[in-house]
């Protein structure tokens, strides 16, 4: 199966079931998005909140897609019960949470430093920001001898000229925010594809070993299909995060949470592609069944080795003792 074979099988699934798609897709954006805002009092509930809410939520939401192709019903109950089974072992790592974090964090660490001179060479162009900047990072170095004044010297360095290295380090903070986001949302929904393959093996302890293992083998051939069939999901989350950061700045003025509403404009944007995203996911499960399927006998056969069991000759004997019964018959 080609690429562009792979597109019309995922429109295919989807106009199955379009009415369905869409109000799932609203339902999970919106949901979302709101958890985003909710997060708002603090930094730790945002985290919280992603973690034991949203990402059970968006799996739920893929199980539910997934549903649609037996039954086009959608309710509350497969919701809650694609929740619940989150958190099942077989499930829990399916968007390898920990690891698409710290590789969201390098992408940010390293972009953070072109951002940061980016936006320096702007404000540089001012008369009044290398001097302010000087003072800031002098008063910063003398942080072991702060006094009483301390802070008030460094709110008025940061205040100074129309709030010029305040506004910053502010646009700076939310644009490393901003890459930050969109480099775990584009990791999660990548790892996604995983689900499937413990669909496959529910009830096996070690499903998200096997599911991994295989997805590591054909991985390029994975990434092409992905990124050719889902490009237009990160551009409108891309420009969703943008136009939020706009507003939550020169709307709002607000930049304490202006990371958070820019992420909240851009989860909704996505549901505009989102019913396409979950049937792309289907179809590259099937694009990839092939080389999956000899992947997972391969994991299967070493993970026997090295109990010192031929497989072969496992099924061997099997297939003896099957011929034995039927002769007895």
């Amino acid at each position: 199966m080609s690429i562009k074979e792979t597109r019309q099988l995922a429109f295919s699934i989807y106009r199955k079931h379009k009415l369905n798609s869409w109000i799932l897709a609203i339902i999970c954006a919106l949901f979302i998005a709101a958890l985003m805002l909710v997060g708002t009092v603090s930094e730790l509930a945002q985290m919280l909140l992603i973690l034991l809410v949203a990402l059970p939520f968006f799996f739920s939401c893929i199980l539910c897609h997934v549903s649609l192709n037996e039954r086009d019903i959608l309710n509350g109950k497969m919701l809650f019960n694609g929740v619940k089974l989150y958190y099942s072992p077989t499930y829990m790592s399916s968007f390898g949470v920990f690891r698409s974090f710290f590789k969201a964090l390098l992408v940010e660490l390293i972009l953070s430093i072109f951002i940061g001179l980016g936006v320096y060479a702007f404000f540089s162009q001012s008369s009044t920001f290398m001097p302010s900047m000087k003072a800031f990072i002098k008063e910063m170095l003398n942080v072991a001898y702060m006094d009483a004044s301390y802070e008030d010297n460094i709110k008025a360095i940061l205040e100074a000229n129309n709030n010029e290295l305040n506004l910053y380090i502010s646009i700076v903070t939310l644009l490393s925010n901003i890459t930050f986001s969109f480099a775990f949302i584009f990791f999660i929904s990548k790892e996604a594809i995983t689900i499937f393959s413990r669909l496959k093996m529910f009830s096996a302890p070690f499903s998200s070993h096997v599911a991994r293992y295989s997805l590591s083998l054909y991985k390029k051939k994975y990434m092409k299909a992905f990124l050719a069939l889902n490009w237009p999901i990160f551009i409108l989350l891309l420009l969703g995060m943008i136009l939020g950061g706009l507003i939550s700045i020169f709307l709002l003025g607000n930049f304490a949470i202006s990371h958070v509403i820019a992420l909240s404009v851009g989860i909704i944007f996505t549901l505009f592609y989102l019913p396409f995203y979950w049937s792309n996911l289907e179809a590259i499960d099937q694009y990839l069944a092939l080389d999956l399927k000899k992947a997972t006998d391969e994991y299967l056969k070493n993970f026997l080795n090295k109990f010192g069991i031929n497989p072969n000759e496992e099924v061997e004997g099997i297939k003896k003792e099957d011929d034995n019964n039927e002769e007895e018959k």
